[in-house]
């Protein structure tokens, strides 16, 4: 390949990457797959993968505090399902541990969880509702015991 080729080919591909952040933060890894699915070489897609975190447009750490903030406030999912999805996204263990650390000590998860509750308008005194809406917490990522907690701290408040 020339050289004229190659770099038509990097601003291509690099191009592609932009494209693909300008929707939303990625991990390296997830936006290594998108690339490689497109059919660009390993040697390419590591240079613009190196060309982007040296940009500062790829930062796996900043990615991973983004995406659990926004998964626990906005969408109401618990510590549990974020760490399999940032997993299954390519961040690294020790990095989706370190990320839910800092989230439990700057967000109060307990109040989100509330919040959620509060939001889905749930009959305590009907047993089968009180078990769905545990059931969908679990889905959710919540722990057993953080959902016990809750529930029996808000049928508190609801009782009196």
């Amino acid at each position: 390949m020339e050289k004229d080729e190659k770099k038509l080919v990097f601003e291509k591909a690099k191009n592609d990457a932009l494209r693909l952040l300008k929707y939303r933060s990625r991990a390296e890894k997830e936006l290594f797959v998108k690339l490689k699915q497109k059919g660009y070489s390993f040697e390419l897609v590591t240079k613009v993968i190196e060309w982007l975190k040296k940009s500062g447009y790829v930062n796996d750490e900043v990615f991973a505090w983004l995406y659990t903030y926004d998964a626990l406030t906005v969408h109401f999912k618990g510590p549990h399902r974020i760490r399999r999805e940032l997993t299954n996204l390519g961040v690294e263990r020790q990095l989706v541990e370190k990320t839910l650390l800092k989230l439990e000590e700057e967000v109060n998860v307990r109040s989100v969880l509330k919040q959620y509750i509060e939001k889905s308008k749930i009959d305590f005194k009907d047993a089968k509702s009180l078990e769905k809406l545990k059931a969908k917490l679990y889905r959710r990522g919540f722990t057993n015991s953080m959902i016990v907690a809750i529930l029996k701290e808000y049928s508190i408040s609801q009782d009196t």
